[in-house]
């Protein structure tokens, strides 16, 4: 399990307790840039109201996690959620995800964390939009 804290201090901790084959050091790098470099400053603002944590997970917790929360009985790739106002969790599956994956499945936990949804044809339009202008 590896768990990366983003904070109101805007500290990035990561720790690997899986043993999964994956570069930390370049991964938190990665996420240190797209926070501070490639998010739109609203969001940047909305952001730094926030303590959240990115959980690297199996395919068997995010199954369970999707069960309780979802009612859906089957594995996902990344869930978010915000458990109190201004606390929220990004739990993302290694089984399922590369380190590139990760980067991407990152933004688009922290955009619903932020707000944001697929709801509708133009909400995912809009939210497929954003990640890529953050991620480029």
């Amino acid at each position: 399990l590896g768990i990366l804290v983003l904070n109101q201090k805007k500290e990035l901790n990561l720790f690997n307790e899986s043993g999964c084959k994956i570069n930390l050091s370049k991964l938190k790098a990665d996420l240190i840039k797209i926070l501070s470099l490639n998010l739109p400053p609203d969001l940047r603002q909305k952001l730094n109201k926030l303590d959240i944590a990115l959980i690297l997970s199996g395919s068997n917790r995010l199954r369970a996690l999707n069960k309780k929360y979802a009612g859906k009985d089957k594995t996902t790739d990344v869930l978010s959620f915000v458990w109190q106002k201004g606390k929220g969790d990004i739990f993302i599956n290694l089984d399922l995800a590369n380190q590139m994956i990760i980067k991407r499945l990152f933004v688009h936990g922290l955009l619903h964390i932020l707000g944001f949804d697929h709801q509708t044809v133009l909400a995912e339009k809009t939210m497929i939009s954003l990640e890529e202008r953050i991620l480029k």
